[in-house]
């Protein structure tokens, strides 16, 4: 798997910034290392109620490969190695 997938699912941007003209795409949106993007708590919320990632996309507005993505990148953080372990891991996440 090429690079780009791992930098979208930590929340950076894989579109290149021209260094010229001191552009930054999405810095404004962009959380604090450390801290969870702004869909990612939403995502996580309903992953714990037991929502597949369809169905969390429907509701967020969001692709179902979006969702996967989040998903994977929370359980990453955490060191979930599947949904149950997120759920049981979500507290930690959600202070981070």
């Amino acid at each position: 798997m090429g690079a780009a997938p791992q930098l979208v699912a930590a929340g950076s941007s894989c579109l290149p910034v021209p260094e010229e003209s001191g552009a930054s795409i999405d810095a404004k949106e962009k959380p604090a290392h450390g801290a969870l993007s702004a869909r990612q708590p939403v995502t996580l919320r309903r992953a714990i109620e037991g929502k597949a990632n369809k169905e969390i996309a429907q509701e967020i507005a969001l692709s179902p490969a979006s969702v996967k993505l989040y998903i994977v990148a929370l359980m990453d953080r955490s060191g979930a190695r599947n949904r149950v372990a997120l759920a049981a891991s979500s507290s930690l996440l959600m202070s981070a």
